[in-house]
C-alpha cells in the first residue's frame, strides 16, 4: 500500500496545460522560438512551455503541497515532459490521469477549484 501522508494535494495536467502543442505540419522556421521537441512514444512532437502553469506547479511544490502531474497519455509521457522542461528535480508524483472515480459524491463537490491561465499566443 502506498500512503500519501499529506492532506494538501494539487494536480496538474500535462497536455494543453503544462505544454501547448504546436501544429506538427509547421515548417521549422514557423515554430515558436521556445518550442521543444518531444518523443511521444517514438513519434516526434513539438510544444511550447506554458510558463504561467509551470510557475504555479513550482509554487505548489514550494508551498509543501503534495503535487501530482498527470496526463491521459500515460505516466511515461508526463515523465518525458517534466524532464524536457527541466522540472524532473521537483518533488512531484507522476501518474496517468485517473479514468474514473468511485465515490458517493459527485466530483465537482469535492475536487476543489479549477485554475487555468490562457496561453498568451495562439499556436498554429
Amino acid at each position: 500500500m502506498n500512503v500519501i501522508r499529506q492532506d494538501n494535494t494539487f494536480g496538474f495536467d500535462v497536455d494543453e496545460t503544462l505544454i501547448m502543442h504546436c501544429d506538427p505540419n509547421l515548417i521549422p522556421t514557423k515554430r515558436p522560438k521556445d518550442a521543444i521537441e518531444f518523443n511521444f512514444y517514438g513519434q516526434k512532437k513539438w510544444a511550447v512551455p506554458h510558463y504561467g502553469h509551470i510557475e504555479l506547479l513550482i509554487a505548489s511544490v514550494a508551498r509543501g503541497r503534495h503535487t501530482v502531474v498527470w496526463t491521459g497519455n500515460g505516466f511515461a509521457w508526463a515523465e518525458e515532459v517534466l524532464t524536457k522542461l527541466g522540472l524532473d528535480h521537483l518533488s512531484v508524483t507522476v501518474m496517468s490521469k485517473p479514468i474514473g472515480v468511485v465515490d458517493d459524491m459527485p466530483v465537482e463537490t469535492w475536487i476543489g477549484s479549477r485554475f487555468y491561465i490562457p496561453h498568451k499566443e495562439k499556436l498554429e
